[in-house]
């Protein structure tokens, strides 16, 4: 369940939209964008954040434990063939059934995090626990329908509504999904991203 104590305070400020220095050369001032699935649109958004400064990595749950996992620490990361065809793709993150996306994926300040769900079940899932992160962005892909029903599933685990209203919901242009294209739908979300990193958009905390 969550509750108002998993959700610290957010640092006050907004990302800094050229890193410089010993920052620039390790990254640590990056943003970075990760997608909570898959699908057209948000391989198409990953392509265009990548070409705006952004690191892109995506991270999906498998339905069962991959093979290979039985070897090591029960966690697979792959960045090989089965990787999504992303021009700039940093990282491909494959999460095991009951893990966590925020921890395994490291979700802190310099994160914008998107999340593309198969199902409702699945985003109720992904945002209880990305909403626990100090994640500087959270929008969701969803219509607004989708979205009340997410919001009351969210609201009977005990999310807050404070927090869900910082939660960009729909991302782009909402329920307008045929914009000629998965490019043309992730236009806006791009715009999005991109006003919440010059400081213009960005999410508040319960104690903000």
């Amino acid at each position: 369940m969550a509750s108002v104590e998993k959700h610290p305070l957010l640092d006050g400020g907004p990302l800094s939209l050229t890193p410089t220095g010993a920052e620039a050369a390790d990254g640590a001032d990056v943003p970075v964008l990760l997608l909570l699935g898959d699908g057209p649109v948000a391989r198409a958004l990953g392509r265009l954040a990548a070409e705006c400064g952004f690191a892109v990595d995506m991270a999906l749950w498998e339905a069962a434990p991959p093979p290979e996992a039985d070897a090591g620490d029960g966690t697979s990361e792959d960045a090989s063939g089965s990787a999504p065809d992303i021009p700039g793709l940093r990282r491909y993150i494959r999460l095991l059934p009951d893990e966590g996306a925020v921890e395994r994926c490291a979700v802190g300040r310099r994160h914008y995090v998107c999340i593309f769900p198969g199902d409702e079940a699945a985003a109720t899932r992904a945002l209880e626990d990305v909403l626990a992160s100090h994640a500087f962005f959270v929008g969701l892909w969803a219509t607004r329908a989708e979205r009340e029903r997410i919001w009351a599933a969210l609201r009977g685990a005990g999310v807050p509504d404070a927090e869900l209203a910082a939660v960009r919901c729909p991302l782009g242009l909402g329920d307008l999904d045929d914009m000629g294209g998965p490019a043309a739908s992730a236009v806006p979300v791009l715009a999005e991203l991109l006003a919440a990193r010059a400081g213009g958009r960005q999410r508040g905390r319960l104690e903000d």
